[in-house]
């Protein structure tokens, strides 16, 4: 394989700020027809893998019609966004392959916004940094097999509150992020 192909639809009003493969930073990609195409710097054999990290950004426009995927919008008084990728949205937000039998095996999702907000993503809480003008850095990590169409993120002004699950004899730290 000697070409990354991701599907990420290309009329939204997102950008992509940088491409990493395999910790090297990589220029030379381009967005035809609702794809990030990538060309390889060296061929990639049956069994090889590579380690792809895409920062990109934007104000992504909610989408319309019988199925949307971004939202945005005044819920209960509050203002919040949330995603949805089920059964074919994934492409709408963020550069993936939507692809049943192709999953990613691990995540990082890293949300930028404002500092009174919580985002949600899958996987556990790694940080949830001040950045200044009132801006929070909330990065989350999934280290487990997982189709595009189960990811998803949410921010909002949520209630957070911790516990512990017992399992098995093990002590789980548990977050609920509640909506006010």
């Amino acid at each position: 394989m000697d070409t990354l192909k991701f599907d990420f639809i290309s009329e939204l009003n997102m950008s992509i700020y940088s491409i990493e493969i395999d910790g090297v930073s990589h220029n030379n990609f381009y967005r035809p027809s609702n794809k990030l195409i990538i060309p390889l710097k060296k061929q990639l054999n049956k069994g090889q893998f590579a380690t792809s990290r895409i920062v990109y950004g934007g104000h992504p426009a909610s989408t319309s019609g019988a199925y949307r995927y971004f939202f945005s919008g005044i819920m209960q008084g509050d203002t919040a966004f949330w995603t949805m990728s089920e059964p074919y949205g994934a492409k709408y937000w963020w550069p993936c392959k939507m692809d049943l039998y192709d999953k990613a095996d691990s995540l990082d999702i890293t949300i930028i916004h404002p500092q009174h907000f919580h985002a949600a993503a899958p996987g556990l809480l790694v940080s949830r940094d001040s950045i200044g003008k009132n801006l929070v850095r909330t990065h989350w990590k999934h280290k487990y097999p997982v189709v595009n169409y189960l990811i998803a993120i949410a921010v909002a002004e949520y209630k957070v509150t911790s516990s512990t699950l017992n399992y098995r004899g093990k002590q789980l730290p548990m977050e609920d992020y509640l909506y006010k």
